[in-house]
């Protein structure tokens, strides 16, 4: 019986050992400094820092080395050889590595070596730091007049080397931009290629100062935020602070009202309806007595009449023909006037 629970035993560490994973995780990178995660057996391992212009130099006959424990600064090390610095020697299955001192927005290995182990090959994982942050966010975010299905942006740049647009539906924030991360972008809302986290667009990635959004709806609100970033790809770095008009909140233009015909039509007046759209907060109605709105009847120019899409209008000239227009606004924009109604 002790004969089989010690085979059994050793069928089991031999299990463990045969699936022990070599691995580099990343958990964070910064400017000057990364985090990673090392899985390793019960062998000496050695985990090496060099730059992606170098070569790992050979590592076979390296002596023990005495270093820091879970958080190394490079600039206090000795290279091994030109810019190559061993930065974790020991035998442990799992080792939390923070690097400090290293180069912004460069590219670098971290490779895990088997000293003593000839048959091993290096596990080696490509990394780069990301750039300096960008310290003067993007201001003053403008609309030109919008359309129903667009909008022009213009805004004063801030000190990046580039700089993204994100879109949302509703008064909601957007989603932020990660550092480390670069987005595609599209002027067409909505574009699956462009989505920033759960319901955000980026819209515009460039230089410039001014984009225009398309795909958007109708008498629709939406959240605008332009951010800056310098470095691009895994170097990328974003500042996602707010700042003076940035972000902002803009309605798409509203559809020009639809007239319907008027009804109980009297010698002075009749009733006049037409048909509104979601988004708007006021109605302006003209009447006027030449179809080039030159003379208007009494109290019947550019008559804010609220909200309502019908209304009784009284005190016409039974002498004239009447010429009826109707627009609406909504918040910070307003439709086209709907088509003229003519009322003999």
């Amino acid at each position: 019986m002790k004969k089989l629970i010690f085979v059994f035993t050793l069928l089991l560490c031999s299990s463990v050992l045969l699936s022990a994973k070599n691995e580099i995780v990343v958990k964070k990178l910064g400017e000057s400094s990364a985090s990673f995660i090392v899985n390793s057996d019960n062998n000496r391992t050695l985990l090496v820092l060099y730059p992606t212009t170098e070569m790992l130099p050979p590592l076979e006959k390296v002596a023990k080395q005495e270093l820091p424990k879970e958080s190394v600064d490079i600039s206090n090390l000795k290279p091994i050889k030109n810019n190559a610095y061993i930065v974790f020697d020991g035998v442990q299955s799992t080792i939390p590595l923070t690097l400090k001192g290293l180069k912004p927005n460069s590219g670098y290995f971290l490779s895990l070596v088997k000293p003593e182990d000839s048959k091993f090959t290096p596990i080696s994982l490509e990394f780069a730091t990301i750039a300096p942050e960008p310290k003067k966010q993007s201001r003053g975010i403008a609309f030109r007049q919008p359309t129903e299905n667009s909008v022009e942006l213009l805004w004063a740049n801030g000190d990046g080397e580039n700089r993204i647009v994100v879109v949302t539906k509703g008064r909601t924030q957007v989603e932020p931009p990660l550092d480390g991360k670069e987005y595609k972008a599209s002027p067409k809302f909505g574009a699956a290629e462009s989505k920033i986290g759960n319901a955000s667009f980026v819209v515009y990635s460039g230089v410039k100062g001014e984009c225009k959004v398309e795909n958007l709806a109708p008498a629709t609100v939406y959240t605008f935020q332009v951010f800056e970033v310098n470095g691009k790809g895994k170097s990328s770095n974003y500042l996602t602070e707010s700042a003076s008009a940035n972000p902002r909140i803009k309605m798409t233009a509203i559809p020009a009202p639809q007239m319907l015909p008027a009804k109980e039509v009297s010698e002075t007046g009749c009733i006049i309806a037409w048909k509104g759209s979601e988004g708007v907060e006021k109605y302006v109605l003209d009447i006027a007595y030449d179809e080039n709105f030159t003379r208007f009847a009494d109290t019947y120019e550019n008559s804010d009449i609220g909200k309502i899409e019908e209304i009784e209008v009284v005190e016409l000239d039974p002498n004239e023909n009447w010429y009826v227009r109707v627009k609406a606004y909504g918040e910070g924009t307003e439709s086209q006037y709907s088509k003229t109604l003519k009322i003999k």
